[in-house]
């Protein structure tokens, strides 16, 4: 989920909420999950916290660049857990 929602991401020129709410809707009906299964795990990536203001505007306060970032930051952090733990 989060490498497709990466190169989704990566595709938007301009990095405005409701351009990355579509992104994301989209990307939920792709993989056949509710929005909100897909929402969760992004705002515990980009925020480290289960709540927060809302997403999409998070996302455009933080900037693309810095969203990428922290997408692939912790793609990378996962790849060092032992299977058993997730």
């Amino acid at each position: 989920m989060l490498e497709k929602l990466k190169k989704a991401l990566k595709e938007v020129e301009h990095f405005e909420e409701e351009v990355i709410e579509e992104k994301v809707k989209v990307l939920a009906e792709e993989l056949n999950l509710k929005t909100a299964k897909v929402i969760h795990p992004i705002r515990v990536i980009l925020t480290g916290r289960e709540t927060s203001p809302p997403l999409f505007e998070v996302m455009t306060i933080l900037g693309k660049e810095k969203v990428l970032e922290r997408i692939a930051n912790f793609l990378v952090g996962v790849q060092f857990i032992e299977p058993a733990k997730l």
